[in-house]
Order: structure tokens, then sequence, then C-alpha cells
């Protein structure tokens, strides 16, 4: 290997690793953003696990994944930054993920089902995704 594909290769990385830094700085930004207007119309809580469980957050999550404003990335996202900050298991999301009313699969991307304004987000088998231990919550 030449000096000349090393330093190719090294200027590459680095270019790379600024083009990654500044799209997370980007995101965080908007994500603050967010939660101060959250914040604004008296939103709080997300941090106090007597108020405010695992399952309410992974519920809420899936139910975001629903709505078709523009900034829906970023409020989901939030949603993950909860749960991450919390130390949850990431199998939460997948115990409350909504099933469709229609087939029964997890959620359904078919666009002819629908589901009901109130999501079943009952807990439901995720042995496809975590194995068959999952199914039993308390080894989470």
């Amino acid at each position: 290997m030449t000096d000349t594909k090393i330093e190719h290769d090294v200027d590459e990385a680095l270019m790379q690793a600024e083009r990654d830094n500044e799209a997370v700085d980007q995101f965080a930004k908007a994500m603050k953003e967010k939660l101060a207007i959250a914040r604004e119309k008296g939103r709080s809580g997300w941090d106090n696990k007597e108020t405010c469980s695992a399952d309410d957050l992974a519920q809420r999550f899936w139910k975001h994944t629903r709505k078709e404003d523009k900034g829906n990335f970023v409020d989901l996202a939030n949603f993950l930054m909860f749960l991450h900050v919390r130390n949850e298991h990431p199998s939460k999301l997948c115990l409350n993920a909504p099933c469709c009313n229609t087939c029964g699969n997890v959620y359904c991307f078919n666009a002819m089902h629908r589901f009901s304004d109130e999501l079943d987000l009952g807990i439901i088998s995720c042995r496809f995704w975590y194995g068959k231990e999952a199914q039993d919550e308390s080894k989470l």
C-alpha cells in the first residue's frame, strides 16, 4: 500500500467522522428543540420511574409511529432516548408493540388494515426477536 493511498484512506475516514458528528449534532439539536416545546406544553416526568413506566414510554413510542408530522423522527428518537437513559431493556418496545386488529401481526404495515384508535398494547410474544426466554418478562 502506498503512502498516498494510506493518506487518502485516512482523509476519507476523517471526512466521514466529520459528517457523522455533524449529523448527530444536527439531530440532537432538533431533539432538544422538540423537548423544549413539550416542556412549554407542560410535559415532563419521563425520568420518574414511579409515575412513568417503561411500558408507558414504549406504548407512546408505538403510538407516535402512526403520526404523519414532519418532526416525527425526532419525537421517536426522544422516546428512544428516554428508554436508553433509564437503562430500560430494548425488549420493552417489542413487548408493547401493537397487534393489527385485522391480521394479528405485530405492527402490520398493510395500509388496508387498520388499528383501532385505542391500540391493543398488551404483552405480545417476542420469541422471534429475543428468543424463548423473552416470554418471561422477569428474565429481562
